[in-house]
């Protein structure tokens, strides 16, 4: 399939919301979760242009905690954060989309310290996206490192976003709030969920099922979860739908 029925935006405000519903209904204490962080932030960079990403964790004393870094140099500009107080975790200016980014950190202005700093390590440039949490839960964001100054393009803010949507599930996860999954009709649920897409958006049940399935894969839970989680959403506002929804030009 060449085209895919919504576009980035919606598909950004959709995973979010749908994120949000999976976290609050966490629940139980999971596994393994530094290994699933692992693997987040390594199929992310896998996938990306960016060198290397980590996710950092903020406390109200001001420590870095440093969680799945692919690379030292994470873990280094994490240590410089806390060392002089200021970096893109510290405090920033986030967009209305919780997105910061910076295509030359070394004389970005708001980083006089910690950006010269950290391009001394080799980064040049960052994409940082704050961490949708619960409110007890410590501040952090998923942030992205390239080696080059560079402008960072729509489509790789849109899968940095859904990322950080996926690792603030594990966070919700790791901090004692795993959802509890009841297994119930599975294609009922799934049914629920397309209706409601198609209520929506004005879309035919298969691509109210293409949706699913790209939300599954990206969120990186089961579709029943997914569907699950949208049909609790029934009673609030989706991403409404745009007249060129359909439009055949639209990549996946």
């Amino acid at each position: 399939m060449n085209t895919f029925v919504l576009d980035d935006a919606e598909y950004v405000v959709l995973c979010t919301k749908l994120a949000h519903v999976l976290q609050e209904s966490s629940a139980a204490p999971g596994g393994s979760g530094t290994d699933s962080l692992q693997i987040l932030t390594d199929a992310l960079i896998a996938r990306s242009t960016a060198d290397c990403a980590g996710v950092a964790e903020l406390d109200d004393d001001g420590k870095f905690t440093t969680l799945a870094p692919t690379s030292q140099k994470v873990i280094d500009a994490d240590a410089l954060q806390e060392e002089l107080r200021e970096g893109v975790s510290w405090g920033p200016t986030y967009d209305e989309q919780s997105t910061l980014s910076s295509r030359d950190i070394r004389n970005d202005g708001r980083w006089p310290n910690w950006g010269p700093a950290v391009a001394d390590l080799g980064v040049a440039a960052v994409v940082s996206v704050r961490l949708y949490r619960a409110p007890d839960n410590a501040s952090g964001a998923l942030n992205l490192f390239y080696g080059h100054p560079r402008e960072v393009t729509s489509n790789e803010l849109v899968r940095t976003q859904i990322a950080a949507s996926s690792v603030s599930i594990e966070l919700a996860r790791q901090r004692g709030r795993l959802e509890l999954w009841e297994f119930i009709d599975v294609r009922h649920v799934i049914g629920q969920a397309q209706g409601v897409l198609m209520q929506r958006h004005s879309v035919d049940a298969d691509d109210a099922f293409t949706v699913l399935e790209r939300c599954s894969v990206d969120l990186g839970v089961r579709i029943a979860r997914v569907a699950d989680a949208l049909v609790r959403t029934m009673d609030d506002k989706l991403p409404a739908a745009h007249p060129d929804d359909a439009s055949p030009d639209r990549a996946s």
